[in-house]
């Protein structure tokens, strides 16, 4: 009977806690997705303003000040990249089947979308958007941290003592 309960309590807390790392894990890409767009919309704002009347190359002025690992890429709304701060423009072939740019484009003044880059196969957080006569796309690396999981949490810890208290 002793042996049943442990078993079964045992298989409580595992599901318990297996259900608090999804939440977890879940928080943590939504929050993390949520301040990277926040700051890829500044920096494309800050690339628009710079180049807008302006030539292109105009934005390594602007782009010098960003971190280094911003990627910055100008579009025509044909989807023709006439710069790109990672890449050889020449290169590069029509973004406009990219998801950040039809979002930018179907109505949306914007696009935001995680997923692996095509031209260095590394997943980044891409943000897109439209100011009229051309496109600002910005991205960063998208990595989520796992260190969070080492780190006590004090709700979850309070949370499991009374857990095991009842």
């Amino acid at each position: 009977m002793n042996r049943k309960l442990l078993l079964w309590l045992s298989g409580v807390l595992m599901v318990f806690t297996l259900m608090v790392l999804a939440v977890e894990l879940h928080s943590e890409h939504y929050y993390k997705k949520e301040i990277l767009e926040s700051k890829l919309e500044i920096y494309a704002d800050l690339v628009a303003e710079t180049i807008n009347g302006c030539k292109v190359n105009m934005a390594d002025s602007i782009i010098k000040v960003m971190p280094y690992e911003v990627r910055v890429s100008i579009l025509l709304p044909g989807g023709k990249v006439i710069y790109d701060t990672k890449a050889d423009i020449e290169t590069l072939e029509n973004h406009l089947d990219r998801p950040e740019i039809q979002s930018g484009l179907e109505g949306n003044d914007h696009g935001c979308f995680i997923r692996e880059s095509e031209t260095s196969g590394d997943r980044y957080i891409y943000y897109a958007k439209n100011y009229g006569g051309f496109i600002v796309r910005t991205a960063l690396p998208f990595r989520l941290s796992r260190s969070f999981l080492l780190r006590p949490d004090f709700v979850m810890l309070m949370a499991t003592a009374i857990f095991f208290m009842l």
